[in-house]
């Protein structure tokens, strides 16, 4: 009876996993294209916008493109305040010490849902004491013709605004990445899982656990 309960609740753990992260796919990303340079001395903090697509999804991880040198960035995840700038803090993500050139670090995120069609920020705060005066480490692209020649993005969002602080993050400069030239960022994200599908393959194990004890019992009798 116990190894008949294990394999049935296993068998069901087995499927709930396999469909939480059937559908994990990227929301946005710009890694795919070669930098052109880093943030200016003069900012504190930086953040680049993007637009999730239309279904709720699990924050996996976020990756940045950064130069090394150039002291410290401690990453975090910010809600829109309601006019395309980055507004009040959604989760920490953690801190990066990148060194030699340009290289991609990954960040796994806690289990925060993103929102459908909602603006989120990816923001960076810089730790200049190390190098005073020295650039931010994050690495940008060039902006849209005819400002520029052209990046690509790809995922089930969009790019939407950057932005700069000079200040801590107490107040923000935006533009369109599009007219600027956006931050090189990845964010990967898993559909939340549908609940209708979660009790069906609950239903699934307790029949097997029914029938597994009505075999047994037929066979006692």
């Amino acid at each position: 009876m116990k190894r008949s309960m294990i394999a049935v609740f296993s068998v069901t753990a087995l499927a709930l996993g396999v469909a939480a992260t059937a559908s994990a796919e990227v929301v946005i990303s710009t890694l795919a294209n070669t930098p052109v340079g880093t943030d200016n001395a003069y900012n504190t903090n930086a953040a680049q916008g993007f637009f999730t697509g239309g279904q709720a999804e699990v924050l996996k991880s976020v990756t940045l493109e950064l130069l090394g040198g150039d002291g410290s960035a401690t990453v975090s995840l910010l809600s829109d305040s309601g006019f395309y700038s980055p507004g009040s803090l959604a989760e920490n993500l953690g801190t990066i010490n990148p060194t030699g050139g340009y290289s991609q670090y990954t960040l796994a995120a806690p289990a925060f849902t993103l929102a459908p069609d909602t603006n989120y920020w990816v923001a960076v705060a810089y730790d200049h004491t190390v190098t005073p005066d020295s650039p931010g480490p994050w690495a940008y692209l060039n902006p849209k013709p005819p400002y520029g020649s052209g990046y690509t993005a790809t995922g089930s969002g969009f790019l939407t605004y950057l932005g700069e602080s000079y200040d801590g993050g107490a107040s923000w400069w935006t533009a369109s990445s599009a007219v600027y030239g956006p931050y090189m960022v990845a964010v990967n994200a898993a559909a939340v899982p549908e609940p209708t599908g979660i009790i069906a393959l609950l239903g699934i194990g307790g029949m097997g656990l029914i029938s597994s004890v009505w075999r047994r019992r037929r066979a006692a009798v």
